[in-house]
């Protein structure tokens, strides 16, 4: 398995987040290369937004920033990927779909996603074995959950078991989302881009 990769994940991530929006109906509301102004209001680069507000055009000024995507790129490293510890996975397309969702659904709701799912495949084929202390599912990162992680990959299929897992329950999320606000209908279509292994990344 590959080792992972920030650079080649956010690539990939950047493809799918875009630039600028402000989509009343999105949860986010207004956001750049998927920055939430809403959920990180205290982003310095908001600032610069705002100050690209007042001059044309806007917003291909702010978007073509390269400052401001330097910003960008370091909040994502620093606040997802490496506060994750996505770097100790021991796959890359494992990372990819961990970081991919917890900047997409939010880290918190994504780890304990992940933490139901390795409790669920915590069995070694043995009897009475378990492959680790079950997780307590509480949304927080931390080694032990990485090293469960680690623990499940090394099974024969557990990247492709982890995978499909990881992405029913973010289907399943998006249409609980749905069905509890149906302005959010005309997400459903492009969220579906998110719901594959990363091969790409």
């Amino acid at each position: 398995m590959d080792k992972p990769d920030f650079q080649r994940a956010h690539s990939a991530l950047g493809r799918l987040e875009g630039g600028y929006s402000h989509n009343p109906h999105d949860p986010g509301a207004e956001t750049i290369f998927g920055i939430s102004r809403h959920f990180h209001p205290a982003w310095p680069g908001w600032a610069m937004v705002d100050q690209f507000k007042k001059k044309q055009p806007f917003p291909d000024n702010a978007e073509q920033d390269e400052v401001l995507r330097r910003l960008a790129d370091r909040f994502y490293e620093h606040f997802y990927w490496a506060r994750l510890g996505l770097n100790e996975v021991s796959s890359h397309k494992l990372a990819c779909e961990i970081y991919e969702q917890a900047v997409n659904r939010g880290d918190r709701p994504a780890l304990e996603d992940l933490q139901r799912i390795l409790n669920s495949l915590n069995h070694s084929h043995k009897p009475e074995k378990k492959l680790f202390d079950d997780l307590i599912v509480d949304g927080r990162p931390g080694p032990r959950t990485v090293a469960a992680v680690n623990l499940v990959l090394a099974r024969p299929t557990g990247e492709e078991v982890l995978l499909k897992y990881l992405d029913s329950h973010q289907g399943a999320d998006f249409t609980a989302a749905i069905e509890k606000n149906h302005k959010l209908k005309e997400f459903a279509w492009g969220w579906a881009s998110r719901l594959r292994p990363w091969e790409k990344a």
